[in-house]
């Protein structure tokens, strides 16, 4: 972000080699625009063709984090999978099988921003929803990997009930 008070100080100080806020407004821009494209590439390099899901009603239920204060709801409406924040509506997000129990939830930058969706430096794994089975064979915990600070680090979500 380019603040006021650096281009003033740079007009101020008479920098020899001033900043070109325009020229790297323009480079953020096309970074930016470009990230989904290859999230999307990074996804499917990785991505285990063929591989085969549970019945989708095996997935359903709320999932809470480790301190119980964040959920996400999983249903199935119109015969797909949806994902949704905290439960809400507003905050579904609808899943596409990727490989075993794995699911994502990408979508073009242009829908991102549509819905007013943070479109930063998420890793790939942000936009994966692992779901994980106990001895028992239901599903019972949600991973995802939702902190941008630790890219690689998943989050266990436990099934409401199980």
């Amino acid at each position: 972000m380019i603040h006021r008070s650096e281009v003033q100080l740079e007009t101020l100080l008479d920098t020899n080699d001033p900043n070109d806020y325009p020229n790297l407004a323009a480079e953020f821009t096309a970074i930016s625009l470009g990230h989904m494209d290859r999230i999307k590439k990074e996804l499917d390099m990785k991505r285990k063709p063929g591989t085969i899901r549970r019945p989708q009603g095996e997935y359903s239920g709320k999932y809470w984090n480790e301190i119980k204060n964040f959920c996400i709801k999983i249903i199935e409406t119109d015969g797909k999978l949806e994902m949704r924040f905290q439960g809400r509506e507003s905050g579904a997000f609808e899943l596409a099988h990727y490989e075993n129990d794995t699911f994502t939830w990408w979508m073009p930058y242009d829908e991102i921003a549509r819905r007013g969706r943070y479109i930063g430096d998420y890793a790939a794994l942000y936009y994966l929803i692992k779901f994980s089975s106990s001895a028992g064979g239901g599903i019972d915990t949600l991973g995802w990997a939702w902190n941008l600070n630790l890219p690689d680090e998943i989050a266990t979500f436990s099934a409401e009930g199980k």
